[in-house]
């Protein structure tokens, strides 16, 4: 059985007393592992805790623990998608009964991964709290509530090489550099065939998703079209849904859910596409098992609220490459990451860090021009993690906000009521739809002994 380092215990003892804490430090160096632990004993102590994760992949670390006790942020906040101006989030959340009764009955909140939020969400969280705080803790963070965060600004596993770390810091030197490059060679093929492919851009990893599809040698493709619809013709096209417009399957192909079927079927699990049942998919999941899945809705608003479209489509698409961003968190057995010009800063550090050894990691077409250096506030942050408080520090539970600090800094992207173009969702279509007719023309002139189907 493990056991906590007295920097664990030293964490552990403020929690128990009380405190808020942040836990932070590189990969694999026991967060989630001593926020448990905090958690059994804020437990034993009397208190009800509950743990929120950024992701549903995150919520996994957690497995042993309740499912009732372990939720995503959006979830345990009521948040949907949060794609409403921040007062309507926030009431419509508050219009729940089961969050309202939720938030309340809870007396301490661990949010694991909170690097990987906005801070939109964060505020928005602690704006919820504080509408349903007593008069007396109303303009306390998170309404009075102890709050146990833990996550880092940028993760690393100690067992890749020092260096990787210091993409971290958005610098590469010519080491590092060499280092990276020699990680280009190709991986023996019993690691492999089990390789994630990360992007970094949602084009990318869909060209490579529709390849791979293709490649399998099973000859039956099934094709399930979405069902769009809109209340005024300048949003018939160009929406950027999660779902796919044209989902594209063979038995036997590798799935990601998009959607929370249940506490155990999260956004970002996996599974294997094993056919239809009646109107709905088929799919095969590690951890329960076949499940029968049905069309879900994803909507589109302005921002005064209403629906202007909406997208009714099975919640799966295809996992062979993933974005990095849906990669954070997990730890994969191999991975490919085809490094590209970074949009913010971390996203090569957060790739290469997603598998434990570098004998099973490929790094294709990097260059140190593509990094983007962290704010210095991120990086001071990280230089600085290992403080604790002190005997002379305020506890924050205690301490109050001015209004000028309970805030949302709100940074919604408007829905378009130009009928402007969704330029980098139009050019996915457009691609993936060469790839579709390509693969249909290939298929024209069939071998004797080919059958090809298409199923819809």
């Amino acid at each position: 059985m493990l056991s906590l380092s007295d920097e664990q215990c030293n964490i552990l003892n403020a929690a128990v007393n009380g405190h808020n804490v942040f836990i932070t430090g590189q990969g694999g160096t026991g967060k989630s592992f001593l926020a448990k632990e905090i958690y059994k004993q804020l437990t034993l102590g009397g208190k009800k805790v509950a743990i929120v994760c950024s992701t549903g992949i995150a919520c996994k670390a957690y497995k042993n623990i309740t499912n009732s006790a372990v939720r995503t942020v959006h979830s345990f906040y009521g948040l949907g998608i949060a794609d409403l101006p921040w007062p309507s989030v926030v009431d419509r959340s508050l219009s729940n009964n089961l969050v309202r009764e939720r938030v309340q009955s809870h007396d301490c909140i661990i949010w694991d991964e909170i690097g990987m939020v906005s801070r939109r969400v964060f505020e928005i969280a602690n704006m919820i709290h504080h509408k349903l705080s007593k008069e007396c803790d109303a303009m306390k963070p998170m309404g009075g509530k102890q709050v146990i965060i833990a996550g880092v600004f940028f993760n690393f596993h100690p067992s890749i090489t020092c260096s990787i770390q210091e993409l971290r810091i958005g610098q590469c030197g010519e080491k590092s550099t060499n280092f990276l490059h020699g990680l280009s060679r190709e991986l023996p093929t019993s690691i492999s065939k089990d390789a994630v492919h990360i992007f970094f851009r949602r084009l990318q990893m869909q060209v490579h998703n529709k390849n791979m599809l293709f490649s399998l040698p099973e000859k039956n493709l099934f094709k399930f079209d979405a069902i769009d619809t809109s209340h005024h013709s300048r949003y018939a096209t160009n929406l950027d849904y999660q779902a796919d417009k044209t989902l594209l399957l063979k038995l036997g192909c590798r799935v990601m859910l998009l959607w929370n079927v249940s506490e155990a079927l999260r956004n970002g699990v996996t599974g294997v596409f094993v056919g239809t049942d009646g109107d709905n998919l088929a799919v095969d999941f590690d951890v329960v098992g076949r499940i029968s899945l049905k069309r879900e809705t994803w909507e589109k608003r302005s921002r005064s609220g209403a629906v202007v479209a909406s997208r009714r489509q099975f919640p799966v698409t295809l996992a062979y490459g993933i974005t990095c961003h849906k990669s954070q968190s997990s730890t994969v057995s191999a991975a490919v990451v085809h490094c590209s010009k970074e949009f913010t800063p971390g996203l090569i550090y957060v790739a290469c860090s997603r598998v434990k050894t570098s004998a099973h990691l490929q790094v294709l077409h990097f260059s140190p021009d593509q990094l983007m250096k962290p704010s210095q506030d991120c990086l001071d942050v990280c230089a600085s993690h290992k403080s604790m408080a002190t005997s002379a520090d305020k506890c924050c539970v205690q301490s109050e906000l001015t209004d000028n600090e309970l805030v949302v800094n709100e940074q919604l992207a408007e829905v378009d009521e130009t009928g402007a173009d969704d330029e980098e969702h139009q050019e996915i279509d457009d691609v993936t739809q060469k790839l579709v007719n390509g693969y249909f023309d290939r298929k024209e002139e069939p071998d004797e002994e080919e059958n090809f189907d298409l199923m819809i």
